[in-house]
C-alpha cells in the first residue's frame, strides 16, 4: 500500500470509513495468508490429488472460506461507510 494511503487511513483518525478500512486490510491479510498456504501445498506436493486431499482434510479450504467470507463482509462494510461519509 502506498505511503499516502497509509497516512489517510491512520488508525488514530476518527471515522467509520477509517475503522472499516483497517478491518478490510486485516481480512485481506488473512485471505492472502490462506491462499499462500494452499499455493505452497500445491507447489510442494507432487501429486495434485494428494494436495487436494490435504487442502480439504487439513482444514485449509475451510480456512479460506472463512477468510473469504470475512473479506466480503469487510469490503461491504467499508464501501457502505465510504458512501455514508460522502453524504
Amino acid at each position: 500500500m502506498s505511503e499516502r494511503l497509509e497516512k489517510e487511513y491512520d488508525p488514530s483518525l476518527e471515522g467509520s470509513a477509517t475503522r472499516e478500512y483497517i478491518a478490510l486490510k486485516e481480512a485481506w491479510g488473512e485471505q492472502d495468508s490462506a491462499v499462500q498456504v494452499i499455493n505452497n501445498l500445491f507447489g510442494t506436493t507432487a501429486d495434485r490429488g494428494e494436495a487436494e486431499k490435504i487442502v480439504i482434510k487439513g482444514g485449509e479450504a475451510e480456512r479460506l472460506e472463512r477468510a473469504s467470507k470475512k473479506m466480503k463482509e469487510a469490503v461491504d462494510a467499508w464501501l457502505k461507510a465510504l458512501k455514508e461519509s460522502q453524504g
